[in-house]
């Protein structure tokens, strides 16, 4: 046997393509509100930034909200042409519930690739992200049944069912010797699909290009089925089929056999000019020859290159990420430091997973150079790939650069934004002292080697004018420690702002005082400019229970209000002891305790209760601390006086001897009366 397939077939998913259509060059916007408001890592995140539990019912429920907001915008041909595709996958086919959800994410693929919308790249990623979170019953990474994958590839069997990282595969896990029989074979096999699934237009403009090309020429073998291939790339560009990134990925695959290494063969000058004159590539770059292009594009511009994953180069873990701001009930991704000296910077790993990896990103930065390079476990369909503690990967197997967008782990430069490209944590093990010994600051503004339609962002001048006692700028500035931050805008890049600015509020920062109250000024100002952060608020903070007789209760409440636009965490503490250690936890009072989250634009009421047990003047306090970081803790006094039952309230002895007198009378009086009627005849 071969080498057993690990991660998902590449058949399952389209990614990255443009589909030319006859209509304004302009791309549609679809509606890109949803339940799926970011990704990191291969998580997903709501629009408060809460981490999303992926289960199959939150899956329908997403998948049904981007497709129909896809169909929204589409023209009346994009959406027959919908129907008919999804026709294909669903009619006569009685589906289980992950069977139904895997062809939903195909088919919003599909969509998102022939709408081209504004947000395409990102709604491609997370049809991927929800693809890849389907799980058998064991809770194994779904297999889709071979029914389906024969309807998403048009039905015909398919001569290579899986490719894994950069070898064909057969159905039973065996390497397929890609011969130049073999190549040809597949290629007249994928025209045939392809055709079967074309307009007739779209045949017509196949064979008029491939009749331009081959026409009066008799070309070498490898030249012929190298310029096959640019056909078939073409044709799948035209037609979009369901499977059109497995398709384009073995195609790839299937050139990349034919010539190794694409540097040491040329093609024939007429050949090039045949294939230019037709618009079809001439380059024939393969997946894997893009990423060893980007290697080299990378340590050309002077950033260091990771060691293939698993070797001794990256030495032993540096520990846990005790401080995770993406993932903060997770057990903490080890941190791992590759540091290079030519030249001079620094590589981070950070692998997640206890017994397998699931996600693995890499971070390389240049020191002289400041660029950034970016690797992350995603294969050719852009999803997670799976990786034993113990296993070795090749740099190869892991997406790159420009190859990451519209993959499931997200815009990482949405996060990683600041003068350099890491998110340090102090005194963890992915900060200082613990990395003391690695270049953590480029010598300028780091700029990251990503997809042109990447943002970029530039240092922040915002807090330059700000007074403040005590000031961020201090470490955030250039040539410190912190390094600049980046220019701050809610509606520009809320990942940073919710994701790393809000959290670093709440739990690292700043350093070693955190929540410290002189630094308010400049926390304010960069919570206006992101505009997404919780505002608590209180109706009152001082109640008076007034009196209180003993052996009564009184109930008051609180309201906690979050005016802010992001879901606020709120945990509602006694702070009794605290305040007046000799009483101990309030003994008068039953307290509302506990943890809550309150909305954007909500409120929570918090009722307490008063209930003396001794005469006087007794006093409780109730802490709150919340996620507003410019009021994170609040205390709310609560004073209430026990007092004797009032006079008007006791009977005396006298009035108690009389009521019970009259009572006993009473009751003598109605039950003689009823003896006498029962002796009437």
């Amino acid at each position: 046997m071969g080498r057993m397939l690990r991660s998902a077939s590449a058949l399952l998913a389209p990614a990255v393509l443009f589909v030319v259509v006859a209509t304004s060059s302009t791309p549609p916007q679809s509606p890109s509100e949803g339940p799926i408001a970011t990704m990191g890592h291969g998580a997903a995140f709501g629009p408060d930034g809460e981490r999303l539990p992926l289960t199959p019912d939150f899956l329908a429920k997403a998948l049904a909200h981007y497709r129909d907001g896809l169909l929204s915008v589409a023209r009346d041909d994009q959406r027959a042409r919908f129907e008919e595709r999804r026709a294909l996958l669903f009619d006569g086919a009685d589906w289980d519930l992950p069977s139904s959800l895997y062809a939903e994410a195909v088919l919003l693929e599909w969509l998102a690739r022939e709408l081209r919308p504004l947000d395409s790249g990102a709604t491609r990623g997370r049809a991927v992200l929800m693809r890849s979170a389907i799980r058998e019953p064991d809770g194994a990474p779904f297999r889709p049944p071979e029914g389906l994958l024969a309807r998403i590839r048009g039905t015909a069997a398919d001569p290579i069912p899986f490719v894994e990282h950069d070898g064909l595969f057969d159905a039973d896990g065996n390497e397929i010797e890609a011969t130049p029989e073999f190549v040809e074979f597949a290629q007249n096999l994928y025209l045939g699909v392809l055709g079967a699934q074309a307009s007739e237009i779209e045949r017509a403009r196949l064979e008029h290009k491939r009749d331009n090309v081959f026409r009066d020429a008799d070309w070498d073998p490898v030249d012929r089925l190298l310029a096959v291939g640019a056909l078939v790339d073409w044709f799948i560009d035209e037609v979009n089929p369901l499977d059109a990134d497995a398709m384009r990925r073995k195609n790839d695959l299937l050139r990349e056999a034919l010539v190794p290494d694409p540097g040491s063969h040329a093609l024939p000058p007429e050949l090039e000019e045949r294939l230019s004159a037709e618009e079809l590539d001439t380059t024939y770059v393969t997946l894997q020859v893009a990423r060893a292009r980007y290697v080299e594009r990378c340590r050309a511009a002077g950033v260091p290159i990771p060691p293939d994953w698993g070797t001794s180069a990256w030495g032993t873990s540096r520990g846990r990420l005790t401080v995770d701001f993406l993932f903060q009930n997770d057990p903490g991704a080890r941190v791992f430091v590759y540091k290079s000296t030519e030249p001079e910077g620094v590589c981070f790993a950070l692998p997640r997973g206890e017994e397998v990896i699931s996600a693995l990103g890499i971070i390389c930065l240049g020191k002289a150079s400041s660029n950034a390079c970016f690797w992350d476990n995603q294969d050719e369909t852009g999803q997670a790939f799976y990786i034993d503690l113990d296993e070795q990967v090749p740099l190869a197997w892991f997406a790159a650069g420009p190859e990451l967008e519209g993959g499931a782990g997200g815009v990482c430069v949405d996060c990683h934004a600041g003068e350099n490209p890491f998110i340090i944590h102090p005194g963890t093990s992915l900060g200082r002292p613990v990395l003391d010994d690695v270049p953590l600051m480029p010598d300028d503004w780091h700029k990251p080697l990503v997809h042109p339609s990447w943002p970029k962002y530039e240092p922040s001048t915002l807090l330059d004018g700000v007074e403040s006692a005590s000031k961020c700028t201090t470490c955030h500035s250039r040539g410190e420690e912190g390094g600049r931050l980046p220019s701050v805008s809610g509606s520009r890049n809320p990942d940073w702002c919710e994701k790393i600015l809000l959290e670093a509020l709440l739990q690292t920062m700043p350093e070693d005082a955190v929540g410290d109250p002189s630094y308010r000024a400049h926390v304010a100002a960069l919570a206006k400019a992101c505009g997404n952060f919780p505002k608590i608020g209180f109706d009152r903070t001082v109640i008076d229970f007034g009196d209180v007789e003993l052996g009564e209760s009184r109930t008051e409440s609180f309201t906690i209000s979050n005016s802010g636009d992001a879901e606020m965490g709120v945990s509602v503490r006694d702070e009794t002891l605290d305040r007046i250690p000799l009483l101990g936890p309030a003994p008068h009072w039953d307290l509302e305790l506990g943890d809550h989250t309150i909305n954007r634009r909500t409120s929570r009421r918090a009722p307490q209760v008063f209930r003396p047990t001794a005469l006087g003047r007794q006093n409780a306090y109730v802490l709150v601390v919340s996620d507003d970081p410019l009021n994170p803790r609040q205390s709310v006094l609560l004073t209430g006086r026990g007092v004797q039952l009032r006079p008007e309230n006791v009977l005396s002895a006298l009035e108690m001897a009389a009521l019970g007198i009259g009572v006993l009378a009473g009751l003598r009086a109605f039950y003689g009366l009823r003896r006498r009627r029962r002796s009437v005849p």
